[in-house]
């Protein structure tokens, strides 16, 4: 069975455990609603984990994040932010964007992966 769902649902359906609706806007198919499927899915949409990891010590302003992430196009980032405040990963604040609570938790978790693919890409 195929779903169509956006960041949003994909985020809300792992952190909540509630199985998806599909009124929701398409943007991408997913053939599963297992939560690590979902929670890969949005981690995998390109430039996510760029983003969340730029922000991970200090906030930055757009144009700051903008060279950060290798001169990424305006459009992108702008949508890319979107989708992430909706997400309450990111926040805005007099200094730019910056990691939320729950994007601070998200960063957490996956703290023992960056330690994995360090070892691993030494060898």
């Amino acid at each position: 069975m195929q779903y169509k769902y956006n960041l949003a649902t994909y985020y809300v359906a792992v952190k909540y455990g509630k199985k998806m609706s599909t009124k929701i806007k398409a943007k991408k198919k997913i053939k599963s609603n297992r939560p690590i499927m979902l929670l890969l899915d949005l981690l995998g949409s390109r430039w996510v984990l760029r983003i969340l990891w730029e922000l991970k010590d200090e906030a930055f302003t757009f144009r700051e994040l903008q060279v950060k992430c290798e001169n990424l196009s305006p459009t992108i980032l702008n949508d890319r932010l979107k989708s992430l405040r909706n997400l309450n990963l990111v926040e805005t604040s007099e200094n730019g964007y910056s990691l939320s609570n729950d994007g601070k938790e998200l960063l957490e978790v996956l703290g023992p992966l960056n330690s994995f693919a360090k070892e691993l890409y030494k060898k």
